[in-house]
């Protein structure tokens, strides 16, 4: 949402638009409707003032405007812009885990949570210009946070991002700052429109609730997000580079935190009567955080197709991590595929429909020995409070669709899921199997 243009020329007054043309060195005012009455009311300036062009006409109608600039939001300053935007996303999300269902209202994590963003620019010189980005997330009730035993999970605002960057039309730009990593977002380019509903980070939706074992002995421990993850990046502390876009791609380059680094090719282009957008990345993580020291490497990608002229649309990504401070551990692997078709059915906007499978492999390990609340899962899974869960296949499936209202910039969005869940341990050791769990999300994002 772009903030008054023009900040010197145009000033908002009781809610009237005054243009004022050149008023430095220039005695001619052009005062539009109530907004006249408004400014005359400053001072009993009249109309004979008004013509009067000898004295300190220009001095008084300069300290006049300089009283409105100062009540006036405003656009940057004279050198850097500022522009805010952000939307609103929320929903309702029912739930079923085989035992227990409810309704919880949410914030909508998919494309994520309700947020505003601040941006500026500035132009350093031909070719050259610098800016920032700051974007502030409300978490209200997150759809990937809430479970069975908290329905409001966090209600708090955070820092999504804060960046500043230098850019050259020529040699690229450099970003440093809490902002996204190259790999953030690289499994998921997204063509279908109905990203809103639905993606391949599985756990945005019901990620914090936990699977109830169908034995009758209450939940497991596990939770949804633990088994579904679709190894996408993340914003962290860092510093990076992007190449000027030649022919649709695009490299990217970062590094950060204590430490790690990524690298991804980004591609987007028109190719005839198709959309084509695909990412790669890569990274190589060694941070030391809260849970101890990673070594993990990561490689994830998608690719998304449409047909602009019929809307339909082909989505791929697939991922796999390795972990190497874990001996014996597999490599955790996704795959995931959304077919759909995205087009105009009705005067509001375009309508997208879309069906999505997805297959998360070995996301989850768990060795007793590691705590208390390790044991407690070996235990209540297995019996046995020492055993390692070494294995888990996770699958969901779904359909949904995302209606747009044009006129309101909004997204209307349904959305149903089939999530089921298996696990191994080391030994042979039986597993109490799992109950399968269901959601509906049901909602609307209004952007500003």
């Amino acid at each position: 949402m772009h903030l008054f243009p023009g900040v010197r020329e145009s000033d908002i007054y009781g809610g009237h638009f005054m243009s004022i043309t050149s008023f430095r060195g220039i005695s001619r005012a052009v005062v539009t409707g109530a907004s006249l009455f408004a400014f005359a009311s400053m001072g009993n300036f009249s109309t004979a003032q008004a013509a009067d062009f000898g004295g300190d006409c220009c001095a008084d109608l300069e300290e006049r405007v300089a009283v409105l600039e100062s009540t006036t939001a405003r656009k940057g300053n004279r050198k850097v812009s500022l522009t805010i935007s952000g939307h609103v996303n929320q929903a309702l999300l029912l739930w079923d885990d085989g035992d227990e269902s409810d309704v919880y209202v949410v914030g909508n994590a998919n494309d994520d949570l309700s947020m505003f963003r601040f941006e500026g620019d500035a132009k350093i010189a031909p070719g050259w210009t610098t800016g920032f980005t700051m974007e502030i997330e409300v978490a209200s009730a997150s759809s990937g946070d809430v479970s069975q035993t908290d329905d409001d999970a966090a209600n708090e605002i955070g820092i999504s991002e804060v960046s500043m960057y230098i850019e050259s039309e020529r040699y690229g730009k450099v970003t440093w700052g809490f902002a996204g990593q190259p790999s953030d977002g690289a499994p998921e380019m997204d063509l279908s429109g109905a990203h809103y509903a639905g993606y391949a980070a599985i756990a945005d939706v019901g990620g914090g609730f936990q699977w109830r074992m169908n034995n009758g002995l209450g939940l497991s421990g596990v939770t949804l997000g633990g088994v579904f993850d679709d190894l996408n990046g993340d914003t962290f502390n860092i510093i990076r580079y992007d190449t000027p876009t030649i022919a649709g791609f695009t490299l990217s380059a970062a590094w950060g935190e204590d430490d790690l680094w990524d690298v991804a090719l980004t591609y987007e282009k028109e190719l005839g009567a198709f959309e084509v957008a695909a990412a790669i990345g890569y990274t190589e993580n060694r941070d030391n955080d809260d849970d101890g020291p990673l070594n993990n490497d990561t490689l994830a990608g998608s690719v998304s197709i449409l047909h602009t002229p019929t809307g339909l649309n082909l989505t791929f990504a697939a991922g796999e991590r390795q972990f190497n401070n874990t001996p014996g551990r597999a490599d955790a692997d996704f795959y995931y595929v959304k077919a759909g078709i995205f087009r105009r059915y009705n005067s509001l906007g375009k309508t997208a429909i879309y069906g999505e499978y997805g297959q998360y492999n070995d996301m989850f390990y768990n060795d007793g020995a590691d705590g208390a609340d390790a044991a407690a899962i070996s235990n209540a899974l297995t019996g046995n409070g020492a055993a390692v869960i070494n294995g888990s296949e996770a699958t969901v499936w779904g359909v949904g669709l995302v209606q747009y209202v044009d006129a309101a910039a909004m997204q209307l969005f349904l959305a149903y899921r089939h999530h089921e869940l298996d696990l191994d341990a080391a030994g042979g050791l039986a597993v109490n199997g799992l109950e399968d769990f269901d959601t509906v999300l049901a909602g609307a994002r209004i952007e500003f």
